[in-house]
């Protein structure tokens, strides 16, 4: 009994304290993951923040859309990251519709499609979708944006600075704020 209990009683010792190693470990991680998804809007979707200025905007799109970039400060650039086969794309459009009905003076959208061609042309018709669009198959915008899933808005001011950032489909709050950012801006010509 007595060599039982030598053996044993240290045994117990030990898993004890690897348990109570394991139960700190894994309050520490707890608390680094809630941190995370505090944050998720912006550091799990895209590295750029409100505020950031990206550089030559108007020189990289002007070539791919129908319309030309002036110096008139009240036109703002909402840019829409989508993919033909996305359902939170799908369960945007309406939330763009009326985005785009409310502010049709106020900003300029921009659609910017992960698809091909082919795949693009037909997501538009079928869904009634009629503003610039840009293919990105290559992925060259959005790498340069770092968006990294999609649904993505970001509302772009002529000084380069983004305004507003949203990953996913957008809640009411959310879209609630675009519509006041972009409501503070005057009417376009």
């Amino acid at each position: 009994m007595d060599l039982n209990r030598k053996i044993y009683l240290p045994m117990i010792i030990v898993i004890f304290l690897i348990m109570g190693f394991e139960i700190i470990i894994l309050t520490y991680q707890n608390r680094s993951l809630n941190s995370i998804l505090k944050d998720r809007h912006i550091k799990m979707s895209t590295g750029l923040r409100v505020g950031d200025k990206i550089a030559n905007i108007s020189d990289f799109f002007e070539s791919k859309l129908s319309f030309k970039f002036n110096n008139d400060s009240a036109l703002k650039l909402l840019l829409i990251f989508f993919s033909h086969d996305c359902p939170a794309c799908l369960k945007g459009i309406s939330n763009w519709k009326e985005i785009l009905a409310k502010s049709e003076k106020r900003i300029k959208p921009i659609g910017i499609s992960l698809s091909n061609e082919s795949e693009t042309t037909d997501f538009l018709k079928n869904n009634n979708i009629n503003f610039d669009i840009i293919i990105d198959d290559n992925s060259i915008i959005t790498d340069n944006f770092q968006i990294r899933s999609v649904p993505a808005k970001i509302l772009l001011n002529m000084d380069n600075v983004i305004e507003f950032i949203q990953i996913g489909a957008g809640s009411k709050r959310s879209n609630d704020e675009l519509m006041q950012i972009i409501s503070n801006r005057k009417e376009l010509q």
